[in-house]
């Protein structure tokens, strides 16, 4: 008897033992599917990742194999190419479902700027994802008119509604920035569909070029604009298209 419980009791605990172990083993494939998802939900630019590596013991992760590439109304091409990007984050604010980057090192080999018709390019697509417009607001409504004579009824204020605390609160995680950005930067090309010969492609190799304080979307684009004054002031390299 005692020798039969201890063969069940050994055997449930190597299940549960494999159990866990096959979770861990999984638990990077579950995070690359999911951010896959969500990035590709609230920007829709769809994101593909070959391999994402997480670590248990800090709060750090590896991407490997990184492209992103455009909506269907901007052509579907490819808009950038990374064979790596690594990064660490902020436990605490992450368990909060603020995400907030402590550094952040990606390698881009190739970035792909497009613009397909006179007012629609990447950096307006961009624009609208980070900043939506609010829904409109519905017109107010209008009493018919009554017969020459008649009183209209007294009209009843409506009790005020309580607010939801959810309302406030913005859907999903909440990104707060990088405090400390690494990246290095190979080619950036740029095609222009509304006037074909300003197309043109410049042969970048930027190597570990540091950035600072990127915290909100104002310092996204004032880092983003110096950087593109220094590109274009690079002689320009033979076009090729990037491939769909």
């Amino acid at each position: 008897m005692k020798r039969t419980w201890f063969r069940w009791t050994a055997g449930a605990a190597a299940a549960v033992a494999l159990l866990v172990v096959a979770l861990l083993l999984s638990r990077d494939l579950l995070l690359r599917l999911a951010l896959e998802r969500a990035v590709t939900r609230h920007t829709g630019f769809a994101l593909e990742v070959q391999r994402l590596q997480t670590r248990l013991t800090a709060p750090v992760a590896r991407l490997a194999g990184v492209r992103v590439r455009y909506p269907g109304d901007l052509g579907g091409g490819t808009l950038l190419e990374a064979p790596v990007i690594e990064l660490e984050y902020d436990p605490a604010l992450a368990r909060q479902g603020r995400w907030r980057l402590r550094a952040l090192r990606v390698h881009v080999r190739e970035l792909n700027l497009v613009r397909t018709t006179a007012d629609k390019t990447v950096a307006t697509r961009l624009l609208e994802t980070l900043n939506p417009k609010p829904p409109p607001r519905p017109a107010p409504s209008t009493r018919p008119a009554l017969p020459s004579g008649q009183k209209a009824p007294a009209s009843v204020p409506a009790s005020p509604q309580p607010s939801s605390p959810s309302a406030s609160r913005p859907t999903g995680p909440v990104f707060e920035g990088v405090d400390r950005l690494v990246y290095s930067v190979d080619a950036i090309q740029y095609r222009d569909d509304v006037q074909p010969r300003n197309s043109w492609r410049r042969e970048l190799k930027w190597k570990d070029r540091e950035q600072p304080g990127l915290h909100s979307i104002q310092d996204a684009l004032n880092w983003a604009a110096a950087a593109f004054l220094e590109v274009i002031q690079i002689p320009p390299a033979p076009y090729h298209p990037a491939a769909r």
